[in-house]
């Protein structure tokens, strides 16, 4: 987590509205809270590199799902190189962090959900200590699936 970087200057992806909103009532009769929504982000395209000298670089992506009350994601093929760190935070509330997830991430197979952040936004931070060009650091090794959306009827 670098101080140093706005989140106003991150890449900021908006999901498209939900169409109605979604019944209080899932399949059985459970409350349902959330809707899962499938995306196809590529990091290396939709991200924001920033220097950080003798540090390395740090890459940020802001997901925004319109009318959520909070939002995570899904991350797969989670690979990272020893030193490398991924934080997840709030886009509404900047000192509510989970992470550093390191190596693949919380699961052996590199496939996870974040925690929840309160509002309709999230912030991915990538964080890669070797110095590269940009071309060698331009896809971050992970790819974001699917935004779980919560809801309060």
């Amino acid at each position: 987590m670098y101080e140093e970087i706005k989140l106003d200057e991150c890449a900021i992806y908006r999901l498209p509205p939900l169409d109605s909103a979604p019944s209080a009532n899932g399949k059985n009769g459970r409350l349902q809270t959330g809707v899962v929504r499938s995306v196809s982000l590529d990091p290396g395209e939709n991200v924001r590199w920033f220097d950080l000298g003798a540090r390395g670089r740090a890459a940020l992506l802001g997901i925004v799902s319109t009318g959520a009350v909070a939002v995570r994601v899904h991350f797969a093929d989670v690979q990272l190189t020893p030193g490398a760190q991924l934080f997840v935070r709030s886009l509404k509330n900047r000192e509510e962090v989970y992470g550093p997830y390191e190596g693949r991430g919380v699961s052996a197979d590199g496939s996870f959900w974040t925690p929840p952040v309160t509002g309709e936004g999230i912030v991915i931070e990538y964080f890669d200590p070797h110095q590269g060009t940009r071309e060698e650091t331009a896809a971050p090794p992970f790819r974001i699936t699917e935004v779980s959306h919560e809801f309060r009827d």
